[in-house]
């Protein structure tokens, strides 16, 4: 039987009326599949299943893990420490159950310099220094992730590396050490190293050599003289499991160079394990890297791999057209002109599909395994455990952005791994079989296949071009078969199952993956039970074309045993006959389905009791975000204060950490680097390091622990910063007292900035305001980095005198209070309770984080204090992305709502806000918003020559409070992403809806809306 659903049943319906189904254009994108929309034949013989039974390593599918890398994990043991329910769910959701969604994890070694997002802190930031791994969230992810899974893969590759490494004698120090400090530590060895840098032309003699080393090695850890007691290994389990170590090279981006250096080399074959490099699936020019998993039993892996580039909860949202040119999109016949001839052109919706979208996400596993054996994908970041709007963000399956509140939100890429991974048992054999116990599946090149076109991104899929991909247990007993529709098509697929397999004839469950339909959450459809698929016929194929079915008969019952009278004889030669079951597949239009043999309580997807799913229900694993629950950062409201940190943590509560079999309970700070230096809260360091460390004055302080000598090469330049705190407050008193420590040459600066909503990749003067004081006096109050005041030594003795206050004392080893208040349009900077420069913004940025900044130098803070400003909203309760147009909870509970000509369209850049971005087409397009508060600010890029009107309530909206005499509202200029491009503040403590309407034909773009607290 076929399974269809109630929409393509409908199509049919209506092609039985004589409606013409080319004019139809359902809501959902569903077009008939047509004579351009071939079925596709799939084989699955038994040969191809034995074939790569014999394959160890090429073939076998590893699965897929976390990066953790690029401050990418920085706010993770927030979670862990405010929120360990959340955190312990999130580790078993990836990495639980009898087959996980996640199996690796890959961290990278740094240097405490930007490599994108932010730095990776040094392990070893001195040659003597002993490894502080402590400090690395990655390698903590890596030791819990072990409380679920034992089997865990853990990986290493390196960035730019701390000062004191010039050789690779120092490279192989590093490495070795913190290998070696990881175990002791935490009890897991490391699976598998490039010694290589990231992302650079491989260097296959120096990779071959350190693997050569490794397996040689009787030194162990190298200590610092004769009676260092961690010199040499600590055990025989310690030696032995450090030689089993796997070498990979060479983690190039897009197609790897090193294919024929590597084929070509005996020696290269025999020392390097596996072959890696990212955002790309192609093979070479010469096949190598299909070469490399087919004839030389080689893995080869996508080591950085695209996840969504979107909130998939809202990106059904959309109206792109990504190629279909499938109809009139929202609000076409409302509008005129160009406006209207351009919104014609935009589909009414690619539901989770389209570009940079979840299936795209699966299509680029089928390619890469099809074009060139990956067999594994690591994704960077898998958790997006850092402030947001920063350098790739929305990049991610899983954002953590505020671990004050909890809150986390899974994305429907997630689903997409389950499809694969909850359908197969995925690792390594020798090492995830458990002794053959739990054997490992292979991916079957001849019944996989993938002809949609692109690489980075693979996005040629809006034809219908089928995408496929089949795994086997090696004794042909199971399989499952991955197909992934990114089109508005539907497609058919017949699957023929070669009869000698035990699994021929066996019935199918299909599960599904697609958007919500409306009154559903949004992810009702995730890894939805779609039915069971008994098979259609059994057929004799023969000749040359094993996809022609020479005779063929329509099976009457669900078993093999009924397909056939007697037991089938079945030729094992090319071009002999064979007989196999054959099932049809029906695939809905942006979706994707696995089909399995295997029953519901042998996968993941029965209940905990065995009991099987219905059919419409989900069995993703995947916690779900309810509407309304991300809290914002206001910690003591009764007394005003958003936020306050004095860095000692005398009251954090102690932390578990799973170390070795065991969970144990360490201290606070202890867990998160001790006093060699430990992770501050609610921090996301973007360049340098910011450290909690022990203080004789004030017992401890966070300190700037990078100097100039430390200084190494990074990505991104830029001095050391780091942001804190929640990216909705608004308006605020920032205060921090500050100490800069001796020093010589010219003197530091400290930086202490507001309302910052990233937005770009150099860091340094990402703040819209912000002053740099330097330890002579000298001092800056800047917008976005430019030059708005300035002053020095004198000015603020001056002000502290006309004050009667405590003057700025210079220089090394004292401590100065620094603040500065954005209230409304105005800024203003104070030293030690005195006000010294104010700046008013005629166009002003409205929201956003702190930050703290210094030169390479050290300096200490202590007693930081974010406070309420009275009079003054103090945030937004929500900061809303454009394409939320509905309720996570109920996709029929409209959020905000628009009319008239716009286009919503996902997959825009990173700053902007979960890459999506709505403008308008014309005039006449309005967007509406009930919410409760005192105003609300919208953001986007604008060219200031926009005009809006606005009612509140049904009445119209003039303006604020000096009111304005004109009929319509300006739009302010705004060069950048999440910047505040339009205001309507001073409305009455309530609930409020407010519609905003274009007034002219020029465009109106919307990327957030924040509404005002009361």
């Amino acid at each position: 039987m076929t399974i269809k659903t109630q929409e393509t049943d409908k199509l049919a319906d209506d092609q039985t009326k004589g409606v013409d189904p080319k004019a139809i254009q359902p809501k959902d994108g569903v077009r008939p599949a047509g004579d351009d929309q071939p079925t596709v034949d799939v084989l699955l013989a038994k040969r191809d299943v034995d074939k790569a039974a014999a394959n160890r390593n090429g073939l076998t599918y590893k699965g897929f893990g976390v990066l953790s890398g690029n401050a990418t994990s920085s706010l993770l043991m927030d979670y862990k420490a405010e929120h360990p329910d959340v955190y312990w769910k999130l580790v078993e959701t990836l990495f639980g159950g009898d087959r996980p969604m996640m199996n690796t994890v890959k961290v990278e070694m740094g240097n405490d310099r930007n490599n994108s997002t932010g730095p990776n802190v040094a392990t070893m930031r001195d040659r003597d220094e002993y490894p502080a791994v402590t400090r690395e969230p990655g390698f903590q992810l890596a030791a819990d992730a072990r409380r679920y899974n034992p089997r865990l893969h853990v990986s290493i590759l390196r960035w730019h590396a701390p000062t004191w490494v010039r050789t690779n004698d120092d490279v192989y120090r590093w490495y070795k050490n913190t290998i070696l400090a990881a175990y002791r530590e935490y009890g897991f060895m490391v699976d598998s190293v490039n010694p290589d840098v990231n992302e650079r032309t491989a260097d296959l003699d120096w990779v071959s050599e350190f693997s050569r080393r490794v397996k040689a090695d009787e030194t162990g850890f190298e200590g610092n003289g004769p009676d260092d007691p961690n010199a040499g290994f600590a055990s025989e389990r310690e030696r032995e499991l450090f030689h089993r170590i796997k070498t990979i090279t060479s983690d190039e981006e897009v197609t790897g160079t090193f294919g024929d250096d590597m084929v070509g080399n005996a020696e290269y074959l025999r020392s390097i394990d596996v072959a890696s490099y990212h955002y790309s699936v192609e093979d070479d020019p010469h096949g190598n890297f299909t070469r490399l998993a087919d004839e030389f039993d080689k893995e080869v892996w996508n080591s950085e791999a695209q996840a969504t580039f979107s909130c998939s909860a809202d990106r059904p949202n959309n109206t792109n057209d990504d190629g279909t040119e499938a109809g009139a999109g929202v609000g076409a016949e409302a509008g005129t002109g160009t406006g209207a001839d351009d919104a014609a052109k935009h589909y009414a919706g690619t539901g989770i599909g389209g570009q940079n979208g979840p299936l795209e996400m699966a299509n680029t596993l089928v390619k890469g395994f099809v074009e060139s054996r990956r067999t594994c994908a690591l994704y960077q970041p898998a958790i997006g455990s850092f402030y947001e709007n920063m350098e790739y963000s929305y990049k991610e399956l899983i954002s953590a952005r505020d671990p004050w509140s909890g809150w986390m939100y899974y994305d429907a890429g997630c689903a997409v791994l389950e499809h694969f991974a909850r359908f197969a048992n995925l690792g390594w054999v020798g090492v995830d079989d458990e002794d053959g116990r739990r054997p490992i599946w292979r991916a079957i090149p001849a019944a996989s296949g993938c002809e949609v076109g692109g690489n980075n991104p693979v996005n040629g899929a809006r034809h219908g071009e089928p995408s496929y991909l089949t795994l086997a247990a090696p004794d042909g007993s199971d399989f499952s078969a991955v197909i992934v529709n990114d089109s508005a098509y539907e497609k058919h697929y017949r699957f023929a199952v070669d009869a000698a397999l035990a699994a021929a004839g066996r019935p199918l469950t299909v599960w599904e993956t697609r958007a919500a339909e409306s009154g559903e959450p949004y992810d009702a459809r995730w890894l939805a039970k779609r039915g069971v698929l008994q098979p259609a016929r059994y057929a004799v194929r023969g000749g040359e074309d094993a996809s022609a079915a020479t005779q063929a008969t329509h099976a009457p019952h669900a078993t093999m045993e009924s397909a056939f009278d007697a037991e089938p004889t079945v030729g094992g030669a090319d071009g002999e006959a064979r007989e196999t079951v054959e099932y049809d597949i029906t695939v809905a239009p942006w979706s994707m389905i696995t089909a399995t043999t295997l029953a519901d309580n042998e996968s993941a997807g029965s209940a905990s009791d065995g009991t099987a799913v219905a059919v419409g229900e989900s069995a993703s694993r995947l916690p779900r975000a309810a509407e309304h629950t991300r809290a914002v950062l206001d910690q003591d409201p009764e007394r005003g204060v958003l936020y306050a940190d004095d860095f000692r943590y005398e009251d954090a509560p102690d932390v578990q950490v799973f170390k070795g079999d065991a969970l144990v309970t360490e201290p606070y700070l202890a867990s998160r680097g001790g006093d060699a230096g430990a992770t501050p809260r609610y921090t996301t360091d973007t360049n340098g390091a910011f450290e909690v460390v022990p203080d004789p004055e004030r017992g401890r302080v966070l300190r700037q622990q990078i100097d100039w000598p430390h200084a190494g090469n990074a990505w991104i330049e830029g001095d050391p910063r780091t942001a804190i705190g929640d990216m909705r407050w608004t308006n605020y008193r920032v205060s921090v007292d500050v100490r800069f420590e001796p020093y010589e040459g010219r003197a530091p600066y400290v930086l202490l900035g507001a309302r910052e909503m990233a937005g770009g990749k150099f860091t340094t003067d990402i703040c819209a305001y912000d002053v740099k004081l330097r330890a002579d006096g000298v001092y800056l109050l800047r917008r976005f980095g430019d030059e708005k005041r300035r002053g020095h030594l004198e000015d603020l003795r001056k002000r502290a005198k006309a004050a009667l206050a405590r003057a700025f004392e210079p220089g090394a080893d004292v401590w100065n209070t620094v603040s500065l208040e954005v209230a409304g349009d105005t800024v203003t900077f104070a030293v030690n309770g005195v006000d010294i420069a104010s700046w008013r913004d005629e166009h002003p940025q409205s929201a956003g984080r702190i930050n703290l900044g210094t030169s390479f130098n050290h300096v200490r803070f202590s007693n930081l204090r974010v406070e309420r400003i009275p009079g003054f909203a103090p945030y937004y309760s929500e900061l809303i992305d454009d394409l939320h147009t509905v309720s996570w909870d109920d996709t029929a509970t409209p959020r905000l709502s628009y009319a008239g000509p716009w286009i919503h369209e996902t997959g825009k850049g990173m700053y902007d806000y979960n890459r999506t971005t709505t403008t308008s087409l014309g005039a006449g397009a309005s967007v509406s918003l009930t919410f409760d508060g005192v105003g609300l600010d919208v953001f986007g890029r604008s060219d200031g020559k926009a005009r809006l009107t606005a009612t509140v309530d049904g009445e119209p909206w003039n303006g604020d409070a000096e009111g304005n005499t004109s009929a319509t509202l300006p739009v302010m200029p705004a060069d950048g992403s999440l910047r505040c491009e339009f205001q309507l503040h001073g409305l009455t403590p309530g609930r409020h809806t407010v519609t905003l309407a274009t007034a002219t034909d020029h465009p109106f773009l919307i990327d957030a809306i924040g509404t005002l607290h009361e």
